[in-house]
């Protein structure tokens, strides 16, 4: 039986990580087995590409940015997210295809089609059961990711306010396309905002 997949999205320091990571521990607190992931990240591979693509200001051109995103998320899906489903676990990513979707898509005007291509041959076509938009005024989002202690994954926070107002409408945009996007208020306490993710899984445990 296929497990269930959660992916966690929104713009720099919306507290997306953090609630992954607190979803993660609720549901092994209920007995469930789950895994908590991240792209670019969760394969060594991927996080070595992850280095390359989101710390400091290096400039790639916006289709190498893009083919290394897909890169690393084809060695993760193959290697960490399928295999986990597969075995019926649940699996809790902290970003995913969305974030290309809106961050090279939407923002930076990367062909779409050639993205979905790409993603298609990668994870045939599947997504995510439920996927939580973190929504939060990108100038608040940007003040907590600058005053994180020994962040250094900063290269897209340098990017200038108007591209994260894009990120912000380019989320909450594809959340009307899809009953799988759930948008939940990030500018509420930490506790508040798991709460709001709990009620909205509606899952028995």
């Amino acid at each position: 039986m296929r497990g269930y997949f959660i992916t966690f999205e929104g713009g720099e320091g919306s507290g997306k990580s953090t609630q992954a990571q607190l979803l993660y521990y609720w549901f092994k607190d209920n007995g469930h087995e789950a895994i908590l992931t991240r792209e670019p990240g969760g394969t060594e591979l991927a996080e070595k590409l992850r280095d390359i693509v989101v710390k400091g200001n290096k400039q790639l051109n916006v289709y190498t940015e893009m083919l290394m995103f897909m890169t690393a998320r084809s060695d993760h899906w193959h290697n960490c997210i399928k295999p986990a489903l597969d075995a019926g676990n649940i699996v809790i990513c902290d970003r995913f295809q969305d974030s290309t979707f809106v961050y090279q898509c939407i923002c930076e005007n990367c062909d779409i089609h050639l993205v979905n291509c790409i993603y298609e041959k990668i994870t045939g076509n599947m997504h995510p059961d439920c996927t939580f938009i973190i929504d939060i005024d990108p100038v608040v989002g940007l003040q907590r990711s600058f005053s994180k202690e020994n962040n250094t994954d900063l290269r897209f926070e340098s990017k200038a306010l108007d591209f994260h107002k894009s990120v912000r409408a380019g989320y909450l945009s594809i959340a009307k396309s899809s009953e799988r996007y759930q948008i939940i208020d990030g500018s509420r306490s930490v506790p508040e905002v798991q709460k709001a993710i709990i009620n909205k899984l509606n899952l028995n445990t």
